[in-house]
């Protein structure tokens, strides 16, 4: 999630993620110049993983064409929302009825607190704003996402941690219910 800024024309990432390339073009882009404060990020590309991949992985964002505000990774296999009635689970046919399943379900693959943003080693080559623009919740006890400014030319660096209790996997389905 991100939002890129350029004066006209498209910004183009190149990004990998586990040292395996995951995406080379361009994203939506805002024609116009970046805000002092970026209150919203788009999705700008998708890509998979599986729910095997825990840990801290490199991750690396190239951007040419304008400015990129970086926040986060968001990933499938991150919750899951039950189809309900009055609260309760519907069943049918013996297994539960999905408004939103697993593979299809997509939010942030860290945890976010006062301290880290589950992104470490993180930096940026090279910087012009050095680091002015970064930015962490201005609260140090708030917690939220962390924003990073990749200027034009610049690629960000850093390990990128997917944690195990973000990874949902739904109920059994082959197991039917009572």
């Amino acid at each position: 999630m991100g939002a890129a800024y350029a004066d006209s024309g498209d910004v183009s990432l190149t990004v990998s993620f586990n040292n395996v390339q995951v995406h080379n073009g361009t994203v939506t882009t805002r024609n116009e110049s970046m805000p002092e404060k970026v209150t919203s990020l788009d999705e700008m590309f998708t890509f998979d993983i599986t729910t095997d991949d825990i840990g801290s992985f490199p991750l690396s964002i190239a951007v040419t064409g304008g400015i990129l505000v970086f926040g986060v990774l968001r990933g499938n296999y991150s919750g899951y929302t039950f189809q309900e009635v009055d609260g309760v689970p519907v069943i049918q046919d013996g297994q539960y009825v999905f408004d939103i399943a697993p593979v299809d379900y997509y939010e942030d693959m860290n945890t976010n607190s006062a301290s880290s943003d589950g992104k470490t080693n993180v930096s940026i080559s090279p910087d012009p704003y050095a680091g002015a623009y970064n930015s962490r919740p201005s609260d140090a006890t708030e917690i939220g996402d962390w924003n990073y400014v990749i200027a034009d030319g610049s690629t960000l660096t850093c390990d990128y941690s997917i944690e195990a209790d973000i990874i949902q996997v739904a109920p059994d389905l082959t197991v039917p219910v009572d």
